[in-house]
């Protein structure tokens, strides 16, 4: 009678897709359950159960993501790694990337600048040493009692070489291609208008420029305008000083241009940091949470699973004394 109580028992719990083992004689010939022969979940008639495993699981998996959320961020550096992560953060840093890529080209492009500002420079500074070598020239020839016709002589050939070298400057200097000092010849450098006054006292307004200091020229060393050539002279200094004050407010204005970019791209940069950068201290310190919350949920599924087997197996044990 027993026997079939226990059958019956038995046949109640898988009825309810549980499951009971047959019992088992020990040594003494009494017969028992143990730990091992019970599958949970277990639902005892009269006993509210207790959902033990669903809760450590569902603990188990809320600290698993966030270990998975504190490994991602720390391996990619990114608190911002898909749009879910932080929608409207995403878009902010969207848009300060583009504002991002939008200074960073335009500080090449000022570099760029500054350097096709530097080499024009250059250029007119050579430009601007030849013709003072000029003005000194025919400064000395213009010291006609200090001077022999000789000496003048060579310093026409000096003049002519120097002329020769500023056309052969304004030809050949380049910059990423392009000639920069087309502009810069002996046609159009030092350009001036003269009075000329012949034997029979007639005037004549003539244009001249730095070409008619040449040999044979109208204002060559050995002619009767040295006035003219100075005049002359001084004109082409004057204009490639100028020039060259002018390179350089460009210069200085580019260099302001350029420090106000990188300002703002420092700002910018600091900004998107601020919001997709991650903070490798928090996120450490999320990660070994996560790891001692799942340690924790662990811990605790087993305890009430063991829990729950004890208080089983107190409850078959009388069944399984009347059995015997």
């Amino acid at each position: 009678m027993r026997a079939s109580h226990t059958a019956a028992f038995r046949q109640s719990l898988s009825s309810r897709g549980q499951y009971i083992p047959a019992m088992s004689q020990n040594p003494t010939g009494s017969a028992e359950w143990s730990h091992a022969d019970i599958r949970f979940p277990l639902e005892v008639p009269g006993i509210s159960a207790i959902s033990s495993n669903n809760f450590g699981i569902a603990a188990y998996h809320k600290a698993s993501k966030e270990v998975y959320s504190a490994l991602e961020r720390l391996s990619t550096g990114k608190k911002i790694n898909r749009a879910a992560d932080d929608p409207s953060g995403f878009i902010a840093v969207t848009q300060l990337k583009v504002r991002s890529k939008e200074l960073h080209t335009k500080i090449d492009v000022i570099d760029q600048q500054i350097a096709g500002q530097g080499a024009l420079d250059g250029g007119v500074a050579t430009l601007n040493e030849q013709v003072l070598s000029l003005q000194s020239l025919v400064l000395q020839s213009a010291n006609t009692g200090a001077i022999t016709k000789d000496e003048v002589n060579a310093n026409q050939i000096q003049v002519n070489a120097i002329l020769d070298s500023i056309d052969y400057l304004s030809n050949t200097t380049f910059f990423k291609g392009n000639q920069i000092l087309s502009g810069e010849n002996t046609n159009t450098l030092g350009s001036w208008n003269i009075t000329i006054t012949d034997k029979d006292g007639n005037q004549t307004t003539k244009s001249v420029s730095l070409k008619d200091l040449r040999e044979g020229g109208l204002l060559s060393l050995s002619g009767d305008h040295l006035d003219a050539a100075q005049d002359v002279v001084k004109a082409a200094v004057s204009a490639l000083t100028t020039q060259r004050a002018g390179i350089g407010n460009n210069i200085r204005t580019l260099q302001s241009n350029q420090r106000l970019a990188l300002s703002e791209l420092e700002s910018t940069e600091q900004a998107r940091s601020d919001l997709e950068d991650t903070d490798f201290a928090a996120e450490a310190s999320n990660l070994i949470h996560g790891q001692t919350q799942q340690q924790a949920a662990i811990f605790v599924a087993h305890y009430f699973d063991q829990q729950r087997a004890e208080q089983t197996l107190a409850l078959l044990k009388p069944l399984a004394n009347s059995a015997a």
